[in-house]
C-alpha cells in the first residue's frame, strides 16, 4: 500500500499546489492594477456620453436632454454604470474582478476535457496579464472591456453547457447564458452577431447529445435556450423603447443606427464620386455637389468641419484631403443639431427623412448620379 499511498499523497501536494498558484497569480494581478485609475477625458460619443447618461438615468431624467448623440449609442454601458454604482463596486475594480472570475470559469470547464494542470496555469498567466487589462483602453469607460469579458463569461457557461450529461441539466448555466446574451444584444452593435454564435453553439450541443443518443434532452434544451435567448433580448429591447418612448417620444433605441438616419447615410453613401477610398464614408465632392441643390440641407453641410493636415484622420489614416473612419457620419448628425433642424427625436426622423427624399428625387431625375451600394445588408463584393 507505500506506493499507492505516496501517489495519493504527492496527487493531493499538486493539487493544492495547483489551487495556491491561482491565487497567487490573482494576487499579485490585484496588486498591480490596484493603483490604476479610471481615465478621465471629454468624449461626447465614447466615455463622457455612457457616464452622463448613466448620472442622467440615477436622477430620474431619462437619459439627458436630447441633442444629436444622447441616442446614438446602445443603452448597455450606461445601465453596467446604473447597476455598478446601485451596488457600490467602483466601475474598474467590479470590471477586473469579473475578468478574473471570467478566465478561472473557463480554465476550470477546459480541465474537465483533459488538459493538464501546468498548461491551464501557463494559459491562465497569459490570459491574466494580457498587457490590453494595464493599457488606458482598458481604465477608459469604454464598451470593449466590457464586451471582453462578457464574452469570456460566455464562452466559460457555453462549455459548462456542453459537457454536461445525460439529464444534467442546471438551469443556473441556462440563466447565466441567456442573461449574458441579451445584456451583450445591448452593448454594442455588432454584438448582434452573436446570433451566429447561438446557432453555432445550439448546432454543437446537438452533434454532442446526437452521438450520445440523448434526443429528447437534445430537443428539450434547444427549444429552452433558443426561446429564452429570444425571449430574453426581445423583453431588454422592448423595455429600452418603451423608456424612451416616455421620454423622447418615439420608441427608438439607437437613432444612429434606426430609423432615418441611417437611412439618408445610405443615400448619401451612393452618390457618385471621384473619390474611391475606402476609408471615406462622405466624401468632399458629394457635400459640394448637395450644397447648392439641396437648400434645406446647404446649413448643415456648411457646418461640417473641413479636412486638414492637423486632424485626427490626417494623423491616423494619412486622410487629409478627407475625414475618414466614419468620423464624418457624426459631425453630420452634430451639425443638423447645432443649425435647429433636431431639437427633439421627431424632429430629426422628420429633417433626414426629407432630406433623404429631396436627394432620392434628385438621383431619380439625373440631376445626380446615383448607386443603391448602401442600400443592401452587405455591400457588394469588390476585389482590392
Amino acid at each position: 500500500s507505500f506506493p499507492t499511498r505516496r501517489s495519493s499523497d504527492l496527487f493531493m501536494t499538486f493539487k493544492n499546489s495547483y489551487s495556491l498558484v491561482l491565487l497567487l497569480l490573482i494576487g499579485l494581478k490585484l496588486f498591480l492594477v490596484s493603483d490604476i485609475a479610471v481615465h478621465i477625458r471629454f468624449s461626447p460619443i465614447d466615455d463622457s456620453l455612457y457616464v452622463n447618461r448613466a448620472f442622467q438615468f440615477l436622477s430620474g431624467n431619462g437619459w439627458g436632454n436630447y441633442d444629436a448623440y444622447v441616442l446614438a449609442k446602445l443603452p448597455g454601458m450606461s445601465l453596467w454604470l446604473v447597476g455598478s454604482r446601485l451596488i457600490g463596486i467602483p466601475y474598474l475594480l467590479g470590471l477586473n474582478i469579473l475578468y478574473i472570475l471570467a478566465g478561472l470559469l473557463l480554465i476550470r470547464e477546459v480541465a474537465k476535457l483533459g488538459v493538464c494542470k501546468p498548461i491551464l496555469l501557463l494559459a491562465y498567466f497569459i490570459y491574466l496579464f494580457n498587457p490590453i487589462t494595464f493599457s488606458i483602453g482598458w481604465a477608459l469607460v469604454m464598451r470593449e472591456a466590457l464586451g471582453t469579458v462578457i464574452t469570456v463569461m460566455l464562452l466559460a457557461i457555453s462549455l459548462r453547457i456542453l459537457l454536461i450529461k445525460k439529464n444534467q441539466l442546471t438551469i443556473g448555466s441556462i440563466i447565466a447564458w441567456v442573461i449574458l446574451f441579451s445584456f451583450s444584444q445591448h452593448l454594442r452593435e455588432e454584438d448582434r452577431l452573436l446570433w451566429v454564435y447561438l446557432f453555432l453553439f445550439l448546432g454543437c450541443f446537438y452533434l454532442i447529445q446526437y452521438r450520445l443518443q440523448n434526443t429528447r434532452f437534445l430537443i428539450q434544451f434547444g427549444l429552452l435556450i433558443l426561446i429564452s435567448a429570444i425571449l430574453s433580448a426581445s423583453l431588454v429591447s422592448y423595455g429600452v423603447r418603451l423608456y424612451n418612448q416616455k421620454h423622447y417620444g418615439l420608441p427608438i433605441m439607437n437613432d444612429f443606427n434606426e430609423g432615418e438616419f441611417p437611412k439618408l447615410i445610405a443615400t448619401l453613401r451612393g452618390i457618385e464620386s471621384s473619390v474611391d477610398n475606402r476609408l471615406v464614408m462622405l466624401p468632399q465632392e458629394v457635400i459640394k455637389k448637395l450644397a447648392p441643390i439641396v437648400p434645406d440641407f446647404s446649413p448643415a453641410l456648411e457646418r461640417l468641419p473641413a479636412p486638414g493636415l492637423q486632424t485626427y484622420s490626417c494623423k491616423l489614416h494619412g486622410v487629409c484631403a478627407e475625414w475618414s473612419n466614419g468620423w464624418m457620419l457624426w459631425a453630420l448628425k452634430k451639425a443638423a443639431a447645432e443649425v435647429g433642424q433636431t431639437p427633439t427625436l421627431a424632429d430629426g426622423q422628420n429633417y433626414f427623412k426629407s432630406i433623404r427624399n429631396q436627394v432620392e428625387a434628385l438621383c431619380d431625375s439625373g440631376e445626380l448620379r446615383c448607386r443603391p451600394n448602401g442600400d443592401a445588408i452587405l455591400p457588394p463584393m469588390q476585389l482590392r
